[in-house]
């Protein structure tokens, strides 16, 4: 092939041991969880602005869950726990004064399913949570 690729001399490369970090970059979480409610079947947006009329105004939040033409539940991530409390759970099941976080508020305007994810060992929980959403649309949606 003429377009081979090689290295032209005999260099002795000093390869280092990977050690994963503490704390993933949140777009690493985002585009894992993408991943996987694709291979489950499941339609979401990543960072796609959304209006909320509560808000009177667009929100982006990190992962909009989609289903028969609707939004049907937010996954919000942080790649660290501010607060340890809200983490890798449900907020709408929180009583929202433990709710400190602007951002979380605003997103609880949309009246939607929202989860907090903030570690890659809550993946698989994000992703039940997605199924959760579209089970409970499926169940009792007004369509």
């Amino acid at each position: 092939m003429a377009n081979e690729l090689k290295f032209n001399n005999k260099h002795r490369w000093n390869y280092k041991k990977f050690m994963p970090p503490d704390r993933l970059p949140e777009p690493v979480l985002q585009a894992e969880i993408y991943k996987r409610l694709q291979e489950k079947g499941i339609n979401c947006t990543v960072g796609c602005p959304l209006f909320c009329e509560a808000y009177d105004g667009e929100l982006s939040p990190d992962i909009a869950i989609l289903h028969e033409g609707y939004v049907i539940g937010i996954i919000e991530i942080k790649s660290f726990k501010k607060v340890k409390a809200l983490s890798n759970q449900i907020i709408n099941n929180l009583d929202p004064v433990y709710i400190k976080s602007k951002q979380l508020k605003r997103y609880l305007l949309y009246n939607l399913p929202l989860y907090y994810c903030t570690t890659w060992n809550d993946i698989p929980r994000a992703a039940a949570f997605a199924e959760l959403c579209v089970q409970e649309f499926e169940e009792h949606s007004f369509y």
